[in-house]
């Protein structure tokens, strides 16, 4: 028995067995069972082991997420509240931020792959609260691809991705290209608004809201979503619960100012000013809030510029608009004074002023003056960006035009004129205002020649040359060519004087005109110089026994259009005056009383002369029709603008 109990593994009766021999000898009889048993504890241990490893991993990733939530909300609240002191430099409170983001990155290397997608959406919500828009988007993008599971990560990433399309934009504007513009506008969409919408949709779809505000985020998304009606009726639902968000208020005056903007491209000026005029009043309301903020300083500064250009596309005095203008700039300059961006809006709105000045017959040289200092100071602080050195030629070029206004020569200006716009051709040689510009310099060089006696039709063929690459590339913008047309007229005037037909000039201006057609036909100025060259084939007609009926009448047709659209331009008054003139002669020679003609003609002229007292042309004309009136025994009002000396003869042509 005993024998057989060994055999079998079991205990010997006739022995003491302890209790480590026992189980021994009952792990020899079950050691299937004892095997499977012991890897089910190994597993069961296993899994208890990474359950506490994840547990302490998911407890690290939560107190992480929270410590840099807390550390971005900070930030973002402290630049929230610089923005709403009173009106000071942000620049220790961005450095401030600045140093707390550092701190974040210096942890990135010692973080895992999920750790490291917090930290990257806490990196990039910082910069976005820095509106550092570009390094924004990269941490986002980073976090997306860590696999970050936020649903607002989304909203942040479309956020930066629009706030990167509208600064973009902004800069855009200020080239003044529409063709160009367009083409830019198509690329800015894709490379930021399309991918900033497709977040946008992930967010919504992913049922999330954005605690602080979500009427506010629906605006945003509306916004870049370039549904203007909705963004307005959210902005203004969110305004209802949270009245004191000055950044709803901003959104606000963007969706009205992209408004106003569109309505300049598409001439409907009526629309643009509503539209502005709503864009001002927000951001004057935000401004009244955060007194602090260059980004809102810089809005309003855009959005009176755009008043300002439009006050001088419709003729009206934009000198209110200006003040306002610089006043955000002064704001902006204190708010972020390192940043220099309010150069491009005071150059523009100085030298507007300074051309407005000169219609109306005062001293443009104090604006010229503020308006190169402003471009010098962009150049100063953006000098690969072509627009600072297009202003300053443009300044230049502008100086050069009233040198040869007064007889005076213009060879520095021109030579200043030509090297800015060189340096910016070299930085951008596909703007067409560019190679518009070139041409302007060519045509004022083309004028001093003139001025010396010397016929040069290569020199102005050349300049054509100039303009038709800036139509090709740009033809809605640059079909109506002012500029062009106002340089024609004055060869005109040229060859007249010297007893030559004016064919060739009138014919390249049609030329130009037919081409405006299908971009929205000529601007007041460009039909005003279409109107003299008319005036002036018809006196050269009329000189030579031809019948010139047919020529007077486009340009009545011509000054029709030009009075309709800026009723107070003077120089179509003084052209309508000459219009009238020589109908009067006409009606002379086929022995009818020119009476009423002249007349009309003195009304004509006296209106130029109170809407611009100093222009000579204009009182040359008056003296021509009081001589006419004279002859015919026509009694001439009393001149309400008695003429002034003249220390050189001007045709009606030369003064703009």
């Amino acid at each position: 028995d005993e024998l057989g109990r060994y055999l079998n593994g079991e205990p010997i009766a006739a022995a003491r067995w302890s209790w480590l021999y026992r189980a021994r000898q009952g792990a020899k009889r079950h050691r299937v069972f004892l095997g499977l048993a012991l890897v089910a504890m190994t597993a069961l241990g296993g899994d208890v082991a990474v359950s506490v490893r994840e547990r302490q991993l998911a407890d690290r990733r939560a107190r992480l997420a929270h410590e840099l939530g807390r550390e971005v909300e900070l930030s973002e609240m402290f630049l929230r509240s610089a923005y709403l002191m009173p009106l000071h430099s942000i620049r220790s409170e961005q450095d401030e931020v600045h140093a707390r983001v550092r701190r974040i990155e210096s942890q990135l290397q010692s973080l895992g792959p999920a750790e490291a997608a917090l930290a990257h959406h806490a990196l990039g919500r910082a910069y976005l609260a820095l509106r550092s828009y570009s390094l924004s988007v990269q941490h986002l993008t980073t976090a997306l691809q860590e696999g970050s599971a936020d649903s607002s990560l989304h909203y942040d990433l479309g956020l930066a991705l629009g706030s990167l399309y509208q600064r973009a934009l902004r800069e855009v504007e200020s080239q003044g290209d529409p063709g160009w513009r367009a083409r830019r506008e198509k690329e800015l969409r894709a490379q930021f608004l399309e991918p900033a919408q497709t977040h946008f949709r992930r967010f919504r779809d992913s049922g999330a809201e954005r605690l602080e505000s979500p009427e506010y985020a629906e605006a945003v998304i509306a916004f870049f979503g370039n549904d203007a009606e909705r963004a307005i009726e959210r902005a203004g639902a969110a305004l209802g619960k949270q009245p004191w968000r000055f950044e709803v208020k901003r959104l606000l005056g963007d969706v009205y100012y992209r408004r106003g903007v569109s309505g300049i491209d598409r001439r409907d000026y009526a629309a643009a000013r509503r539209d502005l005029r709503s864009a001002v009043q927000h951001y004057q309301e935000a401004e009244a809030i955060a007194h602090s903020d260059p980004l809102l300083h810089l809005a309003a500064a855009d959005a009176w510029k755009a008043c300002v250009q439009l006050d001088m596309l419709q003729g009206l005095d934009p000198q209110a608009s200006l003040e306002q203008a610089l006043l955000a700039c002064t704001r902006l300059a204190r708010s972020d004074p390192e940043e220099g961006r309010q150069f491009a809006v005071e150059y523009t709105v100085n030298f507007s002023m300074a051309y407005y000045r000169m219609e109306h017959g005062a001293d443009p040289d104090p604006s010229l003056e503020r308006a190169l200092t402003a471009a010098q100071g962009c150049i100063r602080t953006h000098p690969q960006d072509p627009f600072c050195h297009d202003a300053a030629a443009t300044i230049w070029e502008f100086r050069a035009r009233l040198a040869l206004g007064q007889g005076r020569d213009a060879a520095e200006q021109l030579g200043s004129a030509q090297r800015h716009h060189r340096q910016a051709l070299d930085l951008n040689p596909n703007l067409a205002r560019l190679w518009h510009g070139r041409g302007t310099i060519q045509l004022l060089g083309c004028k001093q020649l003139m001025l010396r006696g010397v016929d040069d039709r290569s020199c102005i063929e050349n300049a054509l040359a100039d303009y038709r690459k800036a139509r090709e590339l740009d033809p809605q913008q640059f079909s109506s060519n002012e500029v062009l047309l106002h340089s024609l007229a004055s060869y005109a005037e040229f060859l007249v004087q010297r007893g030559q037909t004016p064919e060739w000039p009138l014919a390249e201006a049609q030329s130009w005109s037919q081409g405006a057609r299908p971009y929205g036909g000529l601007t007041f100025p460009a039909r005003e110089s279409l109107a003299e060259l008319f005036v002036l084939a018809a006196g050269y007609d009329l000189s030579r026994g031809r019948e010139p009926s047919s020529l007077l009448a486009s340009a009545e047709v011509e000054l029709k259009e030009a009075l309709r659209i800026s009723p107070s331009a003077p120089r179509s008054h003084r052209i309508l005056g000459s219009v009238y003139r020589l109908r009067a002669q006409i009606a002379q020679a086929a022995g009818e009383s020119p009476a009423p003609l002249l007349e009309s003609a003195h009304a004509a002229i006296s209106r130029s002369l109170e809407l611009n007292p100093s222009d000579r042309a204009a009182r040359e004309e008056q003296s021509l029709v009081q001589r006419a009136m004279a002859r015919t025994s026509t009694p001439a009002p009393r001149p309400e603008h008695p003429a002034k000396p003249s220390p050189r003869p001007h045709a009606p042509s030369s003064k703009s």
